[in-house]
């Protein structure tokens, strides 16, 4: 504890910048997480361990049907993979990681925003009271409120997430040895491997914005939505549609699923309890904001 206090407070004259920047990030971090802890243990006493959490859950009237978000999915992946593919055509040579990920940001956001377009369009026509009944208001005044209210989601959420992903990495280094690492995502690793200021706005303008706003609208707004229709609970539909986020995010890496899955139940949560999609979107901005300040701190 004097250590850590000495870090915090005085900083060694040899110390570089970017350490003591590092120091005083991660207490913050600590200070978040405990928080976040307390919020978690309020809620959970609350609702009795989640039991009554959905017992006044507003109702979200439709008429959506599979095909429509099929749909959905096919047209942002086939998007997605087109854009890639054309834009590499026309790169001249191998391609730089940098070039690669530029690549990638930039077919996912002409993609994601062709999405999001043809989903609130959809979701215009499908659900009662149009957008508002989806969860889209553009009221400026409610919208700080519902992300404000959002982030405070994501600090219950986050120690949940903490605590599943260490404990399959304190499994693994037991059962693998000291020298095994948990795989990282292809945006950290290429952060990792470019560093760059390039790579960095890249990365965060489409894990911060892009990705948070089309992938809640397509998974929470049309699949779970879908998926409530179609089984018996809500808590079911939530777990379905958590079980397949995380397949498509951690793809092969399995070792990360059970951490997605607990964030997407808790975002699941966010938007069946509300009913707005800026709650799911601030929560998922908010996590990946996070893990790529932390992976910024492991490269410095």
């Amino acid at each position: 504890m004097k250590e850590l206090i000495r870090q915090l407070f005085y900083f060694e004259e040899t110390a570089g910048l970017a350490q003591n920047i590092v120091i005083v990030v991660s207490a913050a971090l600590m200070v978040v997480l405990g928080i976040g802890c307390i919020i978690l243990s309020r809620w959970l006493v609350n609702t009795r361990f989640g039991a009554e959490a959905l017992k006044d859950a507003p109702p979200r009237e439709n008429r959506l049907t599979p095909w429509p978000v099929l749909l959905i999915f096919l047209m942002w992946s086939f998007l997605t993979l087109a854009i890639s593919e054309f834009a590499a055509f026309f790169m001249p040579g191998e391609p730089t990681p940098a070039e690669e990920l530029g690549g990638a940001v930039i077919s996912s956001t002409i993609a994601s925003a062709f999405t999001v377009v043809c989903s609130l369009f959809l979701a215009k026509k499908v659900f009662a009271n149009g957008l508002k009944g989806f969860g889209v208001t553009f009221d400026s005044k409610k919208a700080l409120r519902e992300e404000i209210g959002g982030l405070k989601m994501f600090l219950a959420i986050w120690p949940l997430t903490i605590i599943v992903y260490n404990a399959i990495n304190l499994i693994c280094v037991m059962i693998m040895g000291e020298d095994f690492q948990m795989p990282r995502h292809d945006y950290l690793a290429s952060l990792s491997e470019d560093p760059s200021a390039w790579v960095l706005i890249a990365i965060f303008f489409s894990a911060v914005y892009v990705a948070p706003v089309t992938e809640e609208i397509i998974f929470r707004g049309f699949l779970q939505t879908l998926l409530q229709k179609l089984t018996p609970s809500r808590w079911l539909s939530i777990f379905i549609t958590s079980v397949l986020f995380a397949m498509i995010h951690g793809g092969d890496m399995l070792l990360h699923w059970p951490t997605l899955i607990v964030l997407s139940m808790g975002i699941g949560y966010a938007y069946e309890k509300t009913g707005s999609m800026r709650y799911p979107v601030a929560i998922h901005a908010a996590f990946n904001f996070v893990n790529l300040v932390i992976a910024i701190m492991d490269i410095v």
